[in-house]
């Protein structure tokens, strides 16, 4: 598997999607870790084989949804993982196709949101909205002015939709008061390279990316956000961890 997302629900990682490494096609491959044990297993394959889609646990289950075909035909379809029975459920469709999008949970933690994304024939064109859905009416509804990839990562931290862009730290505050500055941009990090998780109950933000420099070669690093003081501390990590993070997960063991 490249490229794959993952996602974490109590102490197991499930590692899923991207393409073969052979044919660079879609996959429909789920791999899970109980990161207890450190025992890998295979898990039943998602419905729909797919790549850079959106992917977030919420309310225990493991949401996907979006991405691209092995035509590159953008997806709107999407499917929720229970890793205690190894199942998929099929979802309704999204509104609209969405390649490339972000996913999370938001708010309370049960409800899944897919960020941004374009359509087949915007490639690149990427959309400010995005669509969130109500497993109890199992319906999806629109948001708007929402920041868009690859340029923002998002990730929920208390709550709220955090977007992590090219001059600072912003915060979702609803459709009528938008966005809100809430800290710093990470010193040093290359704009359109970060990937975000919270940690700590929501008291600190672990960003990935590549260090911007001017020659290029700048590597990369971790930068940890302390959301009290509003700091940022960056971190060097282990030659063999320091390469290009493509999805982030975090598991309390």
């Amino acid at each position: 598997m490249m490229n794959p997302k993952c996602a974490a629900v109590g102490t197991r990682v499930a590692v899923m999607g991207g393409w073969d490494p052979n044919t660079f096609e879609p996959v429909a491959d789920v791999n899970v870790l109980d990161a207890t044990t450190g025992v890998w297993r295979r898990g039943a394959p998602m419905r729909s084989a797919r790549s850079f889609f959106a992917c977030a646990e919420a309310g225990g289950k493991i949401y996907v949804a979006g991405g691209h075909d092995k035509l590159k035909n953008a997806l709107k379809t999407a499917e929720a993982y229970d890793a205690e029975a190894d199942g998929w459920d099929p979802l309704p469709d999204m509104s609209e196709e969405r390649d490339e999008c972000d996913g999370m949970a938001t708010v309370a933690g049960d409800r899944f949101l897919a960020v941004s994304g374009y359509r087949t024939g915007r490639q690149g064109g990427f959309e400010r909205d995005a669509e969130w859905f109500d497993p109890a009416t199992r319906e999806w509804r629109r948001l708007e002015r929402v920041r868009a990839p690859p340029s923002a990562a998002h990730v929920v931290v208390r709550g709220r939709v955090w977007c992590i862009e090219g001059t600072a730290v912003m915060e979702w505050r609803g459709e009528r008061r938008g966005w809100l500055e809430v800290g710093p941009y990470p010193p040093g990090l290359k704009a359109g390279t970060a990937r975000a998780v919270a940690v700590g109950g929501g008291e600190r933000v672990v960003v990935t990316g590549a260090i911007e420099s001017e020659g290029g070669g700048g590597g990369h690093a971790l930068w940890v956000f302390d959301v009290k003081s509003k700091n940022w501390t960056v971190v060097r990590p282990p030659p063999q961890f320091a390469g290009f993070v493509f999805s982030l997960a975090s598991v309390r063991v």
